[in-house]
């Protein structure tokens, strides 16, 4: 049976994305397997009688910027390189046998993942993120000097696996029908207006945070960055995390739970018996894996946005609402920053903290625009599961570092500068890969 020589309508590249070069993912993906290989000394992987490895990662890497399944991808890449095969091979008459599959399906491809060294997995995805970080520092686009963002994404869990036996299901308490969840430490880095993830772990129940934001915090330090700050949710705002950033003489802000002690500032705050930014002091205690003596803070409290706090103070005065509902209207942050010489200025400077830290609301903006770029992975066994996730953050990291340089565009216009939407990106992408394949690289890559 032959195969039938059917008309796919092609993408042709606008007028704006024609003055942005666009970056070779296929072949930067590549790069990164094979750098990992030879750091590890693993001079191949095996992959069956038919297929290289790149066979198998080429549909990996489809998939992904693609947005589809694994099955669909492999098919989809797999007509693609037919037709791409016939154009360019005349002795064969422009035929070429149907069934004969120039990629691996779906279920070959799962099956070489599973196979993959864990230690392989986890050295490949560190050098993903940091090539991505390098290469868009390497165009400028990245300075040296960053802001850091770090945020935990939880992944709800519906299988047979506990704690007890797996001690990367972590028992929460929000699921969507399940009380378990694979949870992932993420960091992100941003410099301008330009973001990329920088790394991801998936944690252990029972392991301190500092752990993996110490590692993920020097490899930056390694690369050659500067961290002007980080920025953290409040489950970050912990003893053991502050202690780790003064140890590392990093500035920390970030969100405060409500305990005891800062319901007491919050209520001084109401009364108006303090000022909205306050030196407080935060103490070791029996339980942090940490010790570095008492750390000097600065807890910042601000009215709920639409709120101010005369109003509040008044609605509290005149018992429209109760002093919990006050307390719930103050939000309450805590930071390491260096305060202002003058202490008139001390209220001034703590707004200008607070407003800076809405930029952690990048790295929850990436969390949603990244986890679209696939659909959920069924995938049952951890490492696989963070693989899909990784892949996931690297299509992102591709996707911004590729849009960043239309914001230099000029005499376009300025919806132009956006640039590609993450589906025009992904399908430009694969389109110009299957559009550079050679007969030659169809059958030997």
């Amino acid at each position: 049976m032959q195969a039938k020589n059917t008309s796919r309508p092609k993408i042709a590249l606008r007028s704006a994305e024609k003055l942005v070069p666009w970056i070779e993912w296929f072949v930067f993906f590549n790069n990164v397997v094979v750098a990992t290989m030879k750091e590890l000394g693993i001079k191949a992987i095996k992959a069956g009688y038919k297929y290289t490895s790149w066979d198998y990662w080429k549909v990996v890497v489809y998939k992904v910027f693609k947005g589809v399944s694994t099955r669909e991808a492999a098919d989809d890449l797999n007509d693609e390189l037919h037709e791409r095969y016939r154009k360019g091979n005349a002795r064969m008459g422009g035929k070429y046998p149907r069934h004969e599959r120039l990629v691996p399906n779906a279920s070959q491809v799962n099956k070489f993942l599973r196979k993959l060294p864990a230690s392989f997995l986890d050295r490949f995805q560190r050098a993903l993120f940091k090539s991505a970080v390098l290469k868009a520092k390497e165009m400028g686009l990245v300075d040296k000097k960053i802001e850091v963002y770090l945020d935990c994404h939880k992944l709800d869990y519906y299988g047979k696996d506990r704690n007890e036996t797996n001690a990367q299901i972590t028992n929460i308490a929000d699921g969507r029908g399940t009380s378990r969840a694979r949870k992932y430490g993420e960091i992100m880095i941003s410099s301008g207006q330009v973001k990329v993830f920088a790394g991801a772990c998936l944690t252990t129940q029972g392991t301190g945070k500092e752990t993996w934001i110490r590692e993920m915090l020097v490899s930056l330090l390694s690369w050659g960055f500067i961290i002007k700050r980080v920025f953290a949710d409040r489950e970050f705002s912990t003893y053991d995390v502050l202690a780790q950033m003064d140890i590392m003489q990093i500035p920390f802000t970030g969100s405060l739970k409500k305990s005891a002690g800062i319901h007491k500032l919050v209520d001084a705050y109401l009364d108006k018996k303090c000022r909205a930014v306050v030196l407080h002091v935060m103490t070791p205690n029996q339980y942090t894996r940490l010790n570095v003596g008492p750390i000097s803070v600065h807890v910042i409290m601000k009215a709920e946005p639409g709120k101010s706090i005369h109003a509040i103070r008044a609605d509290l005065s005149a018992g429209t609402i109760t002093r919990a509902k006050a307390r719930e209207m103050i939000h309450v942050f805590v930071t390491t920053e260096q305060e202002p010489a003058k202490s008139s200025k001390l209220i001034s400077w703590g707004m200008t903290v607070v407003e800076a830290f809405r930029r952690r609301w990048r790295i929850e903006t990436g969390f949603r625009d990244s986890d679209d770029f696939t659909p959920a992975s069924r995938a049952r066994y951890n490492r696989i599961k963070t693989f899909w996730l990784v892949m996931d953050r690297f299509a992102y990291n591709a996707w911004q570092i590729q849009r960043a340089p239309y914001r230099r565009l000029r005499h376009v216009a300025k919806a132009w500068r956006e640039g590609p939407i993450k589906r025009r990106f992904g399908k430009v992408v694969n389109m110009l890969y299957v559009r550079t394949c050679t007969p030659a690289l169809v059958a030997m890559t």
